[in-house]
Order: C-alpha cells, then sequence, then structure tokens
C-alpha cells in the first residue's frame, strides 16, 4: 500500500511539507494571530522563533510504517503563499483530521477544499475507514467545514478543551465521518473521486513511501496549531 502523500494539489491549494520560510508569514498570519488561536489550546505565539520551533516540529521525518501524524502547509498553489496548517492523525480507531487557516483567508471555502482533498487521499491510499475530529462547542466555523466535508456530529463525549477564552476548560464537540470503499482501480486516478459531490475537483497526489513521509509531526498529543 502506498504511504501518504507528502504533496497534493487541488484547484486553488498544494498542500506540502513546511519549509524553512514558510516561518515569517505564518507567524505573521496565522500563529501570532489571537483570533486564529481563539479556540485552540495554544496561546498566539509571543516570537518568530516560537513559529520556527513549531515549524520544525512538522519537518520531513523517517518514522517507517510507524509513522502516525502527519502536517501539511496550506499554500495559495499558483504563488505558493503559505495561509494554514493541516493535521492528520493516525488513531487506535481510525483517523483524526485537525486545521486551521489565516484570518485574511476565512470564508473562502478554503479549509473546505483542503479537508476534501486530504480526505479523497486517505480513501485513495487506506480505502474505507472512520476519520473524526473535535472542535469548541462554540467554534461554529470549524463546525461548518466539517459538516460539509460529510461529518456528522457524534454521540461520543469527547471532554474539555482549554482554548485562548482562559484558564477555565470548555465543552468540545465530536464529529465523524466514514470514508467509502474506493476500488483498487480508482485509488490512482487523477481526477477526483466523488466523495462529496459538491467539491468535485482534479487532485493531483505526490505520493512517497511511508518511511519517507514528509510532513510528519514528531511531537505527540494534538498539534499546537491546529483548530
Amino acid at each position: 500500500m502506498a504511504g501518504i502523500a507528502s504533496v497534493i494539489v487541488s484547484a486553488r491549494l498544494k498542500l506540502r511539507p513546511a519549509q524553512s520560510d514558510d516561518a515569517d508569514t505564518l507567524h505573521e498570519n496565522y500563529f501570532a494571530n489571537p483570533y486564529c488561536s481563539r479556540y485552540l489550546k495554544r496561546r498566539p505565539h509571543q516570537t518568530i522563533n516560537q513559529t520556527r520551533a513549531a515549524l520544525r516540529r512538522f519537518a520531513p521525518a523517517r518514522q517507517g510504517t510507524k509513522a502516525r501524524r502527519w502536517a501539511w502547509i496550506v499554500a495559495l498553489k499558483n504563488k505558493d503563499v503559505p495561509v494554514g496548517m493541516f493535521f492528520l492523525m493516525r488513531e487506535v480507531a481510525g483517523y483524526e483530521i485537525h486545521f486551521g487557516i489565516a484570518r485574511a483567508y476565512w470564508g473562502q471555502g478554503l479549509v473546505t477544499e483542503a479537508g476534501c482533498v486530504v480526505l479523497a487521499m486517505l480513501a485513495r491510499t487506506i480505502g474505507s475507514c472512520v476519520v473524526r475530529s473535535y472542535c469548541e462547542s462554540t467554534h461554529t466555523a470549524s463546525a461548518r467545514v466539517l459538516e460539509k466535508l460529510g461529518f456528522q456530529r457524534s454521540k461520543e463525549s469527547p471532554g474539555h478543551v482549554f482554548p485562548a477564552f482562559g484558564p477555565c476548560p470548555r465543552k468540545c464537540m465530536a464529529y465523524v465521518l466514514t470514508l467509502p470503499v474506493v476500488p483498487a482501480d480508482k485509488r490512482r486516478d487523477t481526477v477526483s473521486i466523488a466523495l462529496y459531490p459538491t467539491h468535485r475537483q482534479p487532485i493531483t497526489i505526490s505520493p512517497e513511501p511511508e518511511e519517507r513521509c514528509d510532513g510528519l509531526l514528531a511531537s505527540p498529543g494534538r498539534p499546537p496549531g491546529s483548530g
């Protein structure tokens, strides 16, 4: 079975591994922006060194078939401008996704587009599997993205999160999606599989063997930049 793709290209986006020159743009527009961390466990980054350290954790790593965490920079395809991040984790009972994008790019459907191509890649690579995600109970924008991608609110209790509102924990909502079975002869196609009828778009996937999978998260636990 092919490894998780290191580069995924959609109509407007290029999802790729982090690069050293991403730090300045992502620090100013995403990691240091209080609006972008409002619903997250992490606080806004105070220095560029914090952002550089975060990106180093997302740098390419080699863990063979034991790879469990991947991160992509979400970049505008035409200019390769980094605008956010997308995270995928392999869990005991399936997979988990998280995402975040710079405030200047909210409301343009970019996160939904990124999520669509990551899930399409996962369906082609892994086949049918369960994918989960979580968001703070009042984070309606994140919830809408998940619902557009086909996720449904789960009855499971995901516990609480500690967003940047303050020191008190807040309730978290759980979402779940079961990816459909993709025929083996379709898994390497460069045209989109109709997973989500409203998001049919060309997808180009550049896979690498798992032992050389780019974008692996080296640190355990929830990604500090996800949301």
